[in-house]
């Protein structure tokens, strides 16, 4: 009767083995993904963060873009790019443009804007009632943002 119970525990030691590999070797991520997506996607939300949700302007007369974000609930937005006329003699060639994006958190106050064309910006941000703050990652330069009446 031992024999067989010592069999009976190794056949369940061995499948629970044998069970756990599967599930691991089934979980692997496809590796020819390219790296700017894997690196950015494991920590996405599922939503937006409500206190980003709408538009949001800057016209620092010292910049020479004035860019307006617009993000939505259903994590889709627009950036609208806008020169400042100011410095129009400075810097020719630049011209007003707009495009959407999507976009993702990747982890607390950190946000990746992903545009059509396969660019993407990421920005580490600061959120109150009236004002965002939006810094490239990593460089800790925030550039203050105004929200626009809706």
């Amino acid at each position: 009767m031992k024999f067989s119970v010592n069999r009976l525990v190794f056949a369940a030691v061995l499948g629970v083995v044998a069970l756990t590999f599967s599930t691991a070797c089934s979980n692997k991520t496809d590796t020819t993904s390219n790296v700017s997506d894997s690196s950015f996607s494991s920590a996405a939300s599922v939503s937006a963060d409500p206190a980003i949700v709408g538009t949001w302007k800057n016209e620092d007369p010292g910049e020479r873009m004035f860019f307006t974000f617009t993000f939505n609930a259903d994590l889709t937005g627009r950036k609208r790019s806008v020169p400042n006329t100011e410095h129009s003699a400075y810097y020719e060639g630049f011209t007003a443009d707009e495009e959407t994006f999507t976009y993702e958190f990747t982890k607390e106050n950190t946000i990746y804007l992903r545009f059509p064309d396969g660019g993407y910006q990421k920005f580490d941000y600061i959120a109150s009632d009236d004002s965002l703050q939006l810094s490239e990652a990593y460089k800790n330069e925030y550039k203050t943002y105004q929200k626009v009446a809706d």
